[in-house]
């Protein structure tokens, strides 16, 4: 350090201030002191600028500390906090969530019996198992698999048209245009003309209520709304004007003379015939009772020209008069190569028999017997080691029908009972017969009537003089009351292929049968169907019974 020392003087002009000065110090020692003032003047701003220089390397090292701290938190780096759990009452909100498995508060068990879940990768790929799974528009999959097996309530088709709705744009009360759902590369499998039909559930309501079907293309599904359209054209361009080559747009028209439902987002629909293009008419679809191939077809109800083969029930299908019955088959054309064979296949038939009918009242009991039958012949005697056992836990072993059965065998759990009786035949096979009892509580009086073959057969040859005699019997509340019914309240009609006329004419005959009819073949013609009604006192109805021949 350099001693300095301070001398105050007065302040005077410039040059009065140096001859002052230099009469006042002329002596050599207060020059040397003037010198010495102003080497330390100027030291003293040396010192001043050095630490000030000090301070600002001391301000930038500070600020570049803080930057290499820039990533930490508290002194330490966020990926130390980021593995942390957070506090239960926290709730983060985050852009986007990576890590190697997912899971809840269950422990977690895997496969279709476990319970929990999981969102995980692994070596194998990646991975989730939950209970259920939501998706409000659509899924791409590979395969689907577990049990293999398909199930179909419904209907299903096989065309050369359809396709899956991505939206829908409403234009009229009975006419808009539609989008398909395509994947990359694909193109729409319609064609002006198309007459398609979809199926939906609609959660705003309005579904029908009942099942039916009139076998000509008109077909209601409970709980799901039917909607038929015609497409009307498919632009070169959609709505937004992108090329429309793809067939990914649209517009159609709905079915005139149907409820005016239009199309859904996501629902399948199927071309089922065009009105115009003959190489789109023909297809194939299949309900849960049969399975219809047509050809032909260019308009909404098909007709009889169009049905090439039909395989099921055949009940409610006719060909020029001809109206079918049954289970079978027909066909429009058929060639066939190789050996026909023809035989007479008389099944086995065996019957479950209720003394008091379908119903129980309870503190009553009932009596079960079985016939057994093969074609025209009894065979109940030939059938031994009878079981019989129900759903309610009953098994009884060696059971020589008759057989009695009380209220309290009936379930517990449920309004009904299954009882099922199993024989076996000579040649070893094993014959089933059922028969479901309901129970009645005192005070219930229900209604119940019954028709079966007393005797014979509902097989017949041409020509044969006897073929069955059909009993009718009536029960309330468990118990025979079929004498309290008259002949104009248990009524016999008959449906056959003589026609309208001559079954009229068969029904005028008959209105004083009562609860038994005795069939001849004179009474048969073709397949032959006999249904019983009862009616009550006021001609209302109160049942009714069918057996075919």
């Amino acid at each position: 350090m350099i001693d300095v020392k301070i001398i105050t003087k007065p302040k005077v002009r410039e040059g009065a201030q140096g001859a002052a000065g230099a009469n006042r110090y002329a002596g050599s020692g207060a020059t040397d002191e003037a010198k010495h003032a102003m080497r330390a003047d100027k030291a003293d701003k040396a010192d001043f600028a050095e630490i000030a220089e000090y301070a600002a390397r001391s301000g930038y090292a500070s600020r570049a500390a803080f930057a290499d701290d820039a990533d930490k938190w508290d002194g330490e780096q966020f990926d130390d906090y980021l593995d942390q759990p957070t506090r239960k009452a926290d709730a983060p909100t985050f852009e986007g969530v990576t890590a190697a498995k997912f899971g809840g508060k269950t422990p977690f068990v895997d496969g279709v019996t476990g319970q929990g879940y999981k969102m995980w990768e692994d070596a194998a790929g990646s991975h989730a198992c939950l209970d259920e799974l939501t998706l409000r528009r659509s899924m791409t999959v590979p395969e689907l698999r577990f049990n293999r097996v398909s199930v179909y309530t419904g209907i299903r088709w096989d065309t050369c048209g359809g396709g899956l709705i991505e939206e829908v744009l409403q234009k009229t009360a009975s006419a808009g245009a539609a989008y398909l759902k395509l994947e990359d590369g694909e193109a729409g499998a319609i064609e002006v003309g198309d007459l398609c039909m979809g199926i939906w559930h609609d959660t705003a309501g309005g579904n029908a209520t009942a099942t039916t079907d009139d076998r000509r293309g008109r077909f209601a599904f409970r709980g799901f709304k039917t909607v038929f359209f015609r497409i009307d054209t498919i632009p070169q361009q959609d709505d937004a004007g992108k090329d429309n080559s793809d067939k990914h747009y649209f517009t159609y028209v709905l079915r005139a003379d149907a409820a005016q439902i239009h199309p859904f987002a996501q629902m399948h629909f199927a071309a089922r015939g065009n009105v115009s293009n003959a190489e789109r008419q023909a297809f194939t679809y299949t309900t849960t009772e049969y399975t219809l191939m047509l050809a032909g077809v260019n308009d909404w109800e098909f007709s009889e020209n169009n049905y090439k083969r039909i395989a099921g029930r055949l009940d409610g299908f006719s060909f020029a008069g001809k109206a079918f019955h049954g289970h079978g088959e027909v066909l429009c054309d058929a060639y066939i190569y190789g050996a026909i064979e023809q035989f007479e296949n008389a099944p086995i038939e065996a019957v479950l028999h209720s003394s008091r009918g379908e119903t129980l009242v309870e503190g009553e009991e009932t009596a079960l017997s079985i016939s057994v039958r093969k074609g025209f012949a009894d065979i109940t005697d030939s059938v031994t080691d009878w079981q019989l056992l129900s759903d309610a836990g009953m098994m009884r072993a060696n059971v020589h029908f008759p057989t009695t059965i009380t209220y309290n065998d009936l379930s517990k759990n449920s309004a009904s009972t299954l009882f099922t009786a199993t024989g076996r035949t000579q040649d070893g096979k094993t014959l089933r017969a059922s028969l479901a009892i309901k129970k009645v509580k005192n005070g219930e009086q229900p209604i119940v009537l019954q028709a079966y073959i007393a005797r014979g057969s509902n097989f017949y040859r041409e020509g044969q003089a006897f073929v069955a005699e059909m009993k009718a019997a009536v029960f309330r509340g468990g118990k025979d009351v079929t004498s309290e019914f008259s002949s104009a309240q248990i009524v016999w009609t008959r449906e056959s292929e003589a026609g309208t006329a001559a079954d009229e004419a068969w029904n005028f005959a008959h209105t004083t049968t009562r609860d038994r009819l005795t069939i001849g073949a004179a009474d048969l013609s073709g397949e032959t169907s006999f249904i019983v009604s009862l009616y009550d006192e006021a001609g209302r109805a109160q049942g009714a019974r069918r057996v075919g021949f």
